[in-house]
């Protein structure tokens, strides 16, 4: 008999829903792959391969079937509920549960963010450095890295998205989806609530724990006093409870002394302040904690299920979740248990009538779906929330669905050179060897690349159908505006006697599309809308302007003797000027030149300063930056791990990426060639008239917040390098790069002694010390930036510095006066050993 219950047991194990290893499927993939490892916890299952490329070990993830994922490419790939922590090169990503690469590997930490009671997968809160920020799945930033925290979602009564808490130093504010500031950052903690209501807190801290996850430090706060406002900043209830949570369904828990209980928008409070804890309320019942034990009362505070439990949680779907001795199991709302408490620790609520359970501890535990009568669910049919499958059952490089370009490339070409490089059967050793060498393999890899560029255009071209509506005509401009569902704003110059025309054809036009990657994702190249014979074009290599005018009508009361015309009419309306461009890269944004060697002894540092946390932003310096990075790989030929790139650095970033510089330098004694790029605020030391760079943490009245930029020159200039060219788009008197002071600047310019470098270094410099560096906003780029990339970009990078220095000087300095009506000089200071430096070349 027992051996019989014994057998029937292990049959029903396998049509329960228990989580097995498939021997077969993982035999297969580690004869694809090499190393593999089945994975079962409270996530998912899949299998997780390893592959190696070149000596290196590369990591990717297959499902159950063993149809490939994600393919082996990245340092690490760790499946979080509903996506993959992906990483490479020391910066991490994510992809979604299909393979998808919705968050490319640049960023140094990634955390998944959910839209609240559907908890569907809607935002990813993202860090550069120590800033943290919000990206959409699309990899977009909703909101830059600016701030020290980026946390606490904020809902509609739908449970939709609307804002996000965000905070600086030791206070916080609230963003909306564009990244706005709608409550500023002034109060010492926040909470959202769907009924409109945000709990405000005054006179509390935060305190940092000693652990953090893959971004955020952990954090607890207390102290202090709470009450709650509208989004507009209106106070409704005043800070008055010792703890508050968000509103939900009309009431909010609050605790006043050491007392829980629950108040109204009114404060009038409705469960009385008797409980040690409360939960949250929902489907008209609260879980309550008294005297150490968990119960259940409803709105009028009645008990309904007895205090009984260790812990209880929310009703979800008819049934919570309740412990007892650390066994887990579920009650309906009138306390009868529907699931016997069996099951360890973790466990979630219900969703579409599924949940997940565990039972057993680490290392044997094992999971469960449950279906809401306790019974075991079928895990190829729960849903995609307690799983992570594939929807797609090739694995051939085609067939590869990244967003990113480089990813896909990547993974495109190592498939091919692994098939080219082997050698056939019917192959002659010598004939091989001909075949596969060195320089046939780099070219080989060229060719496929290529190749790589067109498949990946035509598959996620594949299938879209442009969803286009027309906005207004701009008769000045004589150009439409068009709104892409996908691609934004594009705009086409339409003559004026063709507008109305063009307008009253749109629905019958035909649209023909032409594709190509742009920032690593798939872009409109042009779009041809014809009618008949005539056709007109969007280009995203012309520039154009639109703009709504800026219209005031003040007209005077209209007093009309018209028995029908109740109130007197005013004529008075307000338009906001809006104006839109779109295809306004410049032209050194395009067609940079490629250098045909590799240069491995030369190294640079770029630094782009442009979102500050207390002083203006600086126009366009992110976009200096990153072109210039582009122009230091593509055209000067450095590798891409030589060069350093950091966009809003810190005081702390700074150092770190000069110290980096010094260890290099010292490494190749003698043979480095070090390049220097500052975009950003300057500052003067109002009594020594000495500069400062200012870190995006720093304050422009406050020198001790800044870099003292002869402490820069000294630090370069003390290196055993070859050369050290350094440029400097700043200027030092105070000024922002619109002419404007800085906030906490006086309202006059300070001429600033910059400092003299030493050593063998030379300072390419934007402006003298009294003068402004100016944008040049028809370019997209400050105007020294713009005019140093431009002849980079005339002479492939083969230019002496005695021909970089007359060409930007005279063109800056030309320039300034027509576009700003304001004199800028760039200036050059080398180093008094540099007797001949006007010889000398980046290239």
């Amino acid at each position: 008999m027992k051996k019989v219950l014994f057998l029937a047991f292990f049959a029903l194990i396998a049509t329960t829903g228990f989580a097995q290893e498939d021997k077969a499927v993982k035999s297969k993939l580690e004869k694809k792959y090499g190393s593999v490892v089945y994975h079962d916890d409270v996530d998912g299952e899949y299998y997780s391969v390893q592959a190696n490329y070149n000596c290196k070990a590369c990591k990717g993830v297959c499902d159950l079937n063993g149809n490939e994922i994600i393919p082996p490419i990245y340092d690490n790939v760790v499946l979080h509920t509903d996506y993959y922590w992906i990483e490479l090169n020391g910066k991490r990503g994510a992809c979604d549960l299909s393979g998808n690469e919705v968050i490319p590997c640049k960023y140094d930490g990634v955390v998944r963010g959910s839209s609240g009671v559907s908890n569907h997968l809607t935002y990813f809160r993202i860090k550069l450095g120590e800033k943290a920020g919000i990206c959409d799945l699309s990899g977009n930033e909703i909101i830059p890295c600016k701030y020290d925290d980026v946390d606490g979602r904020y809902l509609d009564a739908s449970g939709r998205l609307t804002s996000f808490c965000v905070r600086l130093g030791e206070k916080v504010g609230i963003c909306d989806l564009s990244g706005n500031e709608i409550i500023p950052c002034k109060y010492d903690n926040l909470r959202g609530s769907s009924d409109g209501l945000i709990a405000f807190n005054v006179g509390g801290k935060f305190f940092k724990e000693k652990y953090k996850d893959f971004v955020f430090y952990v954090t607890s706060f207390s102290g202090g006093k709470w009450g709650y406002m509208y989004l507009d900043g209106s106070i409704v209830i005043p800070a008055q409870y010792d703890d508050a949570q968000s509103f939900n369904d009309g009431l909010a828990n609050v605790k006043n002394g050491d007392k829980w209980g629950a108040i109204d928008e009114y404060n009038t409070a409705i469960i009385p302040f008797q409980y040690d804890n409360i939960n949250r309320f929902s489907e008209n019942r609260i879980a309550v904690e008294k005297n150490g034990k968990w119960g259940y009362i409803d709105r009028n505070n009645t008990v309904v299920v007895p205090f009984q439990y260790d812990n209880g949680f929310s009703f979800y779907e008819g049934l919570a979740r309740v412990y007892k001795q650390e066994l887990c199991g579920y009650i309906d709302k009138q306390g009868n248990t529907v699931i016997p408490l069996q099951y360890n620790g973790v466990a979630s609520s219900f969703k579409n009538g599924i949940t997940r359970v565990r039972k057993g501890r680490y290392p044997y535990q094992k999971y469960y779906y449950l279906d809401k009568n306790g019974k075991f669910a079928d895990k190829n049919t729960t849903p995609q929330i307690f799983q992570a499958q594939s929807t797609d059952q090739s694995s051939s490089p085609k067939a590869v669905n990244f967003i990113t370009f480089s990813v896909y490339a990547k993974f495109y070409v190592q498939e091919k050179i692994k098939e080219w490089q082997k050698k056939g059967e019917f192959e002659k050793t010598a004939d091989w060897q001909v075949r596969v060498n060195e320089a046939t393999h780099k070219a080989k890899a060229t060719e496929f690349l290529k190749q790589a560029k067109q498949e990946y255009i035509a598959e996620k071209s594949k299938g879209i159908i442009l969803n286009q509506s027309l906005g207004d005509y701009d008769a000045d401009n004589e150009v439409f505006l068009i709104k892409d569902a996908i691609f934004g704003n594009l705009l086409v110059s339409v003559p004026f006697n063709k507008a109305r025309d063009f307008k009253d054809s749109w629905s019958n036009l035909t649209k023909t599309p032409r594709y190509f990657i742009e920032n690593d994702k798939l872009a409109i190249a042009e779009i041809t809308y014809k009618k008949g014979a005539e056709s007109y074009m969007y280009s995203n290599q012309v520039s154009l302007n639109y703009t709504i005018a800026d219209i005031d009508y003040n007209f005077e009361s209209l007093n009309l003797d018209i028995a029908t015309t109740p109130n007197t009419v005013k004529g008075k309306q307000n338009i906001s000027a809006n104006t839109v461009k779109a295809g306004t890269k410049s032209d050194v944004d395009i067609n940079i030149p490629t250098a045909n060697v590799q240069r491995d002894k030369t190294f640079a540092i770029v630094i782009a300063n442009e979102s500050y946390q207390r002083e203006s932003q600086v126009e366009f310096a992110r976009n200096d930056g990153e072109t210039f990075r582009k122009y230091c790989v593509q055209t000067l030929g450095l590798p891409e791990k030589n060069v350093h790139y950091t966009a809003d650095a810190t005081l702390n970033n700074i150092r770190a990426e000069i110290n980096w510089l010094g260890q290099v330098a010292n490494a190749y004694t003698g043979e480095a060639n070090i390049i220097f790029y500052y975009a950003g605020h300057g500052i003067p030391d109002e009594s020594s008239k000495t500069a400062y760079l200012l870190p995006i943490d720093g304050y422009g009245s406050d020198v001790t917040t800044g870099y003292k930029l002869h402490d820069l020159y000294q630090k370069l200039g003390d290196m055993p390098a070859k050369s050290v060219a350094v440029f400097m788009d700043a200027c030092f008197s105070g000024a922002q790069r619109s002419g404007a002071m800085l906030a906490s600047a006086r309202g006059v310019a300070i001429k600033t002694e910059q400092g003299k470098p030493s050593g063998n270094t030379i300072v390419f410099s934007a402006a003298q010390g009294d003068e402004t560096a100016y944008p040049y906003r028809e370019k997209g780029h400050g105007l020294f930036t713009y005019f140093l990339l431009k002849k980079l970009q005339e002479t492939k990078g083969d230019v002496t510095l005695g021909e970089l220095d007359r060409y930007i000087a005279t063109n800056v300095r030309q320039q300034s006066i027509v576009v700003n009506s304001k004199s800028q000089t760039p200036t050059v200071i080398p180093s008094a050993s540099l007797v001949n430096w006007q010889g000398m070349r980046l290239k």
